[in-house]
C-alpha cells in the first residue's frame, strides 16, 4: 500500500457507543425560522411574534363567539437562541489551542506546512484515524472547513457541523466516530451547497462574549431555491426541547427570489455571493451586516450565460467568476461589468457531456478544473482555451460517471486529487505534467470532496453519512 501512495490502511469507520443526537419527528408543521423561512429574533427575544395579527384575531373570535375563538389556531412558540454547541465547543477548544500555540507552547498536531520543506513533493496520502459521522445525514453533496470545525450538507436537506480539532491533531482511535455539534434539516429538499463566509475576522471569534462571530456564519443553498444565511453562534430547541428536541442555528437571511428553480451551487468571496440554478441563470447577492443585522441582497442576474441547466459557478477573485451546466458550455465572466455584456471567454463543448463541477487553482488565476460525466477531468489555461492543458484519466474504472464528482487541488494547488464512483482508489495528479503521481486504495466510495488552499491542508472525502480526513504525504525532490 505504501507503493501505492497511501501509508496506512484504509478502515470502515464504527460510530461510537454513544450515538449521536437524533433528529425528533416534528409534531405540527414546521415555522419558518425552524426551516430557515426569515431572519430569526435576536438571543433570548421576549417579543411575540405576529402581536399585531394575534390582537385582530382576538376582536374577531369574540364577535364571532365562542366557537370561533376555540377554532383559531394555536399560534407556534418563539423560538429562544442561546450559544449554542458550536460556539462553545469553538471557545473552550479553539480558543485555548491558539493561547497555547501564543505562549509557544504546543498540543501536538498530524499537520501543518511550516515543517514541511519547501523542495518536497506531494507523494499521496495517510488517513488519520477516526472520523465524523451524522446517522441522519445519508448522502453528502457538499462539504467545507475552516480551523476546527467541518460543516457538510446534502440528501434530505441535512446540514451538520463537526468539531475537528482533535481528528486534525491525529490523537482519535481508529475507529471512533465524532457526532456532530449541530445537525438539523436546513433546507426543504437536497442541500446543494454550504460554505463557511470567510469574513475578515480571523478563524476563531476575538471574544467568546458577545463579540465577533463573523467566523461562523454559515451560507447554505438547496434544491428548495432558497439562500440562507445561518449563525453557527446560536441556536435554539425546537420540537419539544430537551432529549428529545432538535436544535437549529439562527437563520440571519434567506432569499428565495434569486431564481425561478432549485440552486446548484454557491460560492462566496469578499460578501459577494455566487448561485448557480435549475433555471438556466446565474446571480450574485450582497452580504451585509454583521448578528442580529445581516442580509443579503440580489445585485444583478445572468441569463444568458447558458442555455440549460448551470451546475456550478466558482468566483476566480472579488471581480472573475466561471460557470457551466448541461449545455456544455464553460463561461468566464467579469462581474464588473453589466450581464448584458456576456462572457468575456466561452469555450463550447468543453466536454463530451454536461459540465458539473469546476474548481479554480489556489494561487494560479489562470487554471480552471473542470469535470462531467466522460471519465477525464481536464485542466485548462485561460490563456489558451482552444485546447485543454492537460487531461487526467484513470480515476475512473467506467467509460462514464453518472453522478456528479468533485476533485480538489491539493498540496497548496501542486497536484490534484480525485475519486468518484465505483472506484475504490483516489487517485493523484501532478498539476505541471498532469502525470498521475499516485493512485491508493480507499475501501470507500467517495462522494464531495474539499481542501483548504494552505500546502499541509488535508483532504476531505465524504462517504455517505463519514467525513474522513487524509494527510499529504511528502518525499525529497
Amino acid at each position: 500500500m505504501l507503493s501505492l501512495g497511501l501509508s496506512g490502511p484504509a478502515i470502515e469507520p464504527k460510530p461510537a457507543p454513544a450515538a449521536p443526537p437524533k433528529r425528533p419527528t416534528r409534531k405540527r408543521p414546521a415555522t419558518a425560522a425552524a426551516e430557515g423561512g426569515g431572519a430569526a429574533p435576536v438571543r433570548r427575544s421576549a417579543r411575540t411574534r405576529g402581536t399585531a395579527a394575534a390582537g385582530a384575531g382576538e376582536v374577531n373570535a369574540t364577535a364571532a363567539g365562542p366557537a370561533a375563538a376555540a377554532a383559531a389556531p394555536e399560534p407556534e412558540p418563539e423560538l429562544q437562541y442561546d450559544d449554542s454547541s458550536v460556539r462553545r465547543y469553538v471557545c473552550a477548544v479553539l480558543c485555548a489551542a491558539d493561547a497555547c500555540a501564543a505562549s509557544g507552547s504546543s498540543s501536538g498536531g498530524a499537520s501543518g506546512a511550516s515543517a514541511i520543506p519547501e523542495s518536497a513533493r506531494v507523494a499521496g496520502f495517510r488517513r488519520l484515524p477516526g472520523c465524523l459521522h451524522d446517522p441522519a445525514l445519508a448522502r453528502v453533496y457538499s462539504v467545507d472547513s475552516r480551523p476546527g470545525l467541518v460543516v457538510a450538507g446534502g440528501k434530505d436537506g441535512i446540514v451538520a457541523v463537526w468539531g475537528s480539532r482533535e481528528l486534525e491533531a491525529g490523537r482519535l482511535p481508529t475507529d471512533e466516530a465524532v457526532p456532530p455539534l449541530l445537525s438539523h434539516k436546513l433546507h426543504k429538499g437536497w442541500v446543494a451547497d454550504v460554505q463557511f463566509v470567510r469574513g475578515s475576522g480571523g478563524p476563531v471569534p476575538s471574544s467568546c462574549g458577545d463579540g465577533d462571530t463573523s467566523s461562523l456564519l454559515l451560507l447554505s443553498a438547496g434544491n428548495d431555491g432558497a439562500l440562507c444565511l445561518w449563525d453557527l453562534g446560536k441556536a435554539a430547541e425546537t420540537g419539544g426541547g430537551g432529549q428529545g428536541g432538535a436544535v437549529v442555528p439562527q437563520c440571519l437571511a434567506r432569499s428565495t427570489d434569486l431564481h425561478s428553480g432549485g440552486i446548484f451551487s454557491l460560492a462566496e468571496h469578499s460578501g459577494r455571493v455566487l448561485t448557480a440554478s435549475k433555471d438556466a441563470s446565474v446571480a450574485i447577492s450582497s452580504l451585509a451586516g454583521s448578528s442580529g443585522t445581516a442580509s443579503l441582497a440580489a445585485v444583478q442576474r445572468y441569463d444568458d450565460l447558458h442555455a440549460g441547466v448551470v451546475k456550478c459557478a466558482r468566483w476566480r477573485d472579488g471581480d472573475t467568476f466561471a460557470s457551466c451546466g448541461n449545455d456544455r458550455r464553460l463561461c468566464v465572466a467579469d462581474a464588473r461589468q453589466p450581464p448584458s455584456a456576456g462572457p468575456s471567454l466561452a469555450i463550447e463543448g468543453a466536454h463530451a457531456t454536461a459540465i458539473n463541477c469546476l474548481r479554480w487553482h489556489p494561487s494560479d488565476s489562470h487554471l480552471l478544473l473542470s469535470t462531467s460525466h466522460d471519465p477525464a477531468i481536464l485542466l485548462h489555461d485561460m490563456r489558451q482555451p482552444g485546447q485543454p492543458l492537460h487531461r487526467l484519466l484513470g480515476h475512473s474504472p467506467a467509460a462514464r460517471i453518472n453522478s456528479i464528482y468533485q476533485p480538489a487541488f491539493v498540496a497548496g494547488g501542486d497536484a490534484v486529487a480525485a475519486s468518484c464512483e465505483r472506484s475504490p482508489q483516489l487517485s493523484l495528479y501532478c498539476t505541471k505534467t498532469g502525470a498521475a503521481i499516485s493512485r491508493g486504495s480507499i475501501d470507500v466510495a467517495v462522494g464531495a470532496t474539499a481542501c483548504g488552499g494552505k500546502r499541509g491542508a488535508p483532504l476531505l472525502c465524504t462517504a455517505a453519512r463519514t467525513v474522513l480526513l487524509y494527510q499529504p504525504t511528502w518525499e525529497a525532490a
